[in-house]
């Protein structure tokens, strides 16, 4: 894959909501790692102090209704009602679980 498409990936993947900063689903993350999200999951719950709010944050209800209705990619896989709330990872987020994860 190219570099320049390689970004343009990433960039598709960033989202923006008032009141947070620019982030990416763990879903997509786990994506880029070539891991699964609950392994991006497992490792934010054991290494709390590494993911402060600023890094990682659980996704609010109504943020999550909103991505299901403007994000149509991401479909029925962010939350079905009976998992838990997606996590977001800013850019520090994202570069700690390079850190973190054993991939």
């Amino acid at each position: 894959m190219s570099t320049e498409l390689a970004i343009q990936e990433v960039q598709s993947c960033i989202i923006t909501f008032l009141k947070r900063p620019p982030f990416m689903l763990a879903q997509s993350l786990a994506n880029f790692y070539e891991t699964e999200s609950k392994y991006i999951n497992r490792a934010v719950e054991r290494n709390p102090r590494r993911f402060p709010p600023d890094f990682c944050f659980k996704l609010t209800l109504d943020e999550v209704k909103i991505l299901k209705e403007n994000w149509c990619q991401f479909g029925t896989k962010i939350y079905a009602g009976t998992q838990k709330l997606p996590y977001g990872f800013t850019r520090e987020g994202a570069n700690m679980l390079s850190a973190v994860l054993h991939t």
